[in-house]
């Protein structure tokens, strides 16, 4: 901290030496040198040095910054009183206010960056715990050879969550990406990692690449290279405790937005999330809608017939009103807000009698 206030004095004092080493006068030539002599004294008693009192100096080096010691403010003020010049005091005062400043800033700058880093990788790591989690559900329905809906789910994760995962590497190597709002496109990032050096541009041209695929596994694995080489980000597989606390976390969310979503279409697309949850063992699907009736038919296979009734109800309204504007049949507002309560009420393991009892009574 205190390195400004003796640079400052040493930058100073190193001016004025260069300063005091000028060269004599020359006397001219045919002139006697009694009168150069005279010349000379006239010239330096010109020059008048404003005296300074060591308090006045001390108050002006205690006015920089309050936290430095006395045992500095008594070295520097020996120092400039020996000068004895108010100009140089202004000057070595104004000069080491600005050091001061300058590394505030400094300090505050390295502050923001590591901010922005711990949250970049905070991001990424979000982001890669949930496509684990999402992976789950995919591995269990690829076993059960729902291999269209399958296809579907990987394309909708790496298009969305693994791209988003790609976009947080990208804009922490490349600054000039950050302007740039919302998920970046194919050729959008691509035009931007081909400006990179490498390794920079290798590892995030395979990512892009494997972007445009589906396979969930491959660009999850590029992720993780990318992520580990280029930003020295170690991402380990979650253990059990971890993957818990994220599929409540994710949970929470959906039920969260459930409670308050008033759009049907949305309304079911998140029930059929739920209820998927529920029954497959605490999996998650992460699914575009043009998948929900896809998934409706691959939960008709466990869920009780009345269950399956209101969800084809809903699922025909829900088509009609996006294709046409209008419905022929007009649904409920209690039969939506029994959708809206099988999502809600979508728990682990869950009762499917108890769900079969709850579609008798409403």
């Amino acid at each position: 901290m205190y390195a400004a206030v003796l640079q400052g004095n040493i930058a100073l004092a190193s001016a004025s030496s260069k300063g005091a080493t000028a060269k004599k006068p020359v006397a001219a030539a045919g002139k006697r040198k009694g009168a150069s002599k005279v010349v000379e004294e006239s010239n330096s008693n010109q020059e008048t040095i404003p005296f300074v009192s060591k308090d006045e100096i001390k108050s002006q080096i205690r006015s920089i910054n309050e936290e430095v010691p006395d045992e500095i403010i008594d070295l520097l003020t020996d120092n400039l009183y020996n000068i004895k010049s108010r100009q140089y005091l202004d000057l070595f005062v104004q000069r080491v206010k600005e050091s001061f400043v300058l590394k505030d800033n400094e300090t505050s700058s390295d502050t923001t960056r590591k901010s922005e880093i711990k949250n970049v990788q905070e991001s990424i790591k979000q982001l890669r715990g949930n496509i684990c989690i999402f992976s789950r559900a995919i591995e269990h329905l690829t076993t059960e050879n729902e291999t269209a809906l399958v296809e579907t789910l990987q394309r909708h994760l790496i298009r969305s969550l693994c791209a988003d995962m790609c976009d947080n590497i990208i804009r922490e190597l490349d600054t000039s990406a950050s302007s740039k709002t919302g998920q970046l496109s194919i050729e959008e990032r691509n035009k931007i990692i081909q400006k990179m050096s490498e390794p920079n541009r290798s590892h995030l041209s395979k990512v892009n690449e494997s972007l445009n695929g589906k396979n969930v596994e491959t660009t999850l694995s590029r992720l993780e290279d990318a992520a580990n080489e280029l930003l020295q980000l170690s991402l380990k597989r979650p253990t059990k405790k971890n993957e818990k606390d994220l599929t409540l976390d994710i949970r929470e969310k959906l039920k969260a937005k459930l409670t308050d979503e008033q759009d049907p279409a949305m309304i079911l697309h998140l029930a059929i999330t739920l209820l998927f949850y529920g029954i497959h063992a605490g999996r998650f699907v992460h699914a575009p809608g043009k998948a929900v009736p896809s998934l409706i038919k691959y939960l008709s296979k466990s869920l009780p017939n009345n269950i399956n009734q209101r969800l084809q109800e809903m699922q025909e309204y829900v088509i009609q009103q996006s294709t046409t504007g209008t419905s022929s049949t007009q649904l409920s507002n209690e039969k939506i807000e029994f959708i809206k309560k099988l999502g809600l009420n979508a728990k682990e393991n869950m009762s499917l009698t108890a769900l079969a009892n709850d579609a008798h009574e409403s």
